[in-house]
């Protein structure tokens, strides 16, 4: 009954066994993910102080583009008081239209610099927007990630305890259990002294005992 009782115990020491490496892995897993945590935080930051940096970038080319037109307003004015020293000096028409194709070339080309220096601007914000929205996401990820990984360390540890109230409580039902078989077959041996004793096998009955792969 001993060994029985003793085989019985050292099956579920080693299913308890299992189940506290398998806490042990989890918890480097988890350990390693908060490191990955960590990183992905620093990473963030970073990506923020460059956003910031980018802000204040874009702020300066507003500035310059808010200088630049401007600019463009005074070239207008200097357009409109040139179109009047032209009528006041009465040149020639074709002069006039000249001098007034040049200046619009000019204004032209202006407005078509600032407008691909705003559409840069524009690009560049968008980018570090992705970038940043992409580093959030992967900090979401990994802050289900480690909390997975806590739910998983929980439910190891509520099954270790488990096991240890299992193997104490059927320990000690099967050996009470085989001490009444073994009374009743005293009993059985008192009573029939000239048959032979009849020999009850006294095979432990399987204990069911959860995996902690079924977790």
């Amino acid at each position: 009954v001993k060994e029985a009782s003793s085989k019985e115990s050292a099956g579920l020491r080693e299913q308890l066994g299992d189940a506290m490496t398998a806490l042990r892995v989890n918890e480097q897993v988890l350990e390693k993910m908060q490191e990955s945590a960590e990183s992905a935080a620093a990473l963030i930051k970073e990506q923020e102080e460059q956003a910031k940096s980018t802000q204040t970038t874009m702020d300066s080319l507003v500035s310059t583009l808010k200088g630049s037109q401007k600019m463009v307003a005074d070239l207008e004015g200097d357009l409109t008081q040139m179109r009047g020293e032209l009528d006041r000096e009465r040149l020639t028409t074709q002069q006039q239209k000249r001098l007034a194709e040049e200046l619009k070339t000019e204004l032209t080309e202006a407005l078509t610099t600032l407008a691909l220096e705003r559409l840069d601007n524009k690009r560049l914000s968008r980018s570090m927007q992705q970038e940043l929205e992409y580093a959030q996401k992967y900090n979401s990820e990994l802050e289900a990630t480690i909390s997975q990984l806590e739910e998983e360390r929980q439910s190891v540890r509520k099954l270790g305890r488990r096991l240890l109230g299992t193997a104490r409580t059927k320990t000690v039902k099967t050996t009470a259990r085989w001490t009444k078989r073994a009374k009743d077959m005293m009993r059985l041996r008192g009573r029939k002294k000239k048959k032979p004793p009849t020999v009850m096998r006294l095979t432990p009955e399987p204990v069911a005992v959860d995996h902690p792969s079924s977790f």
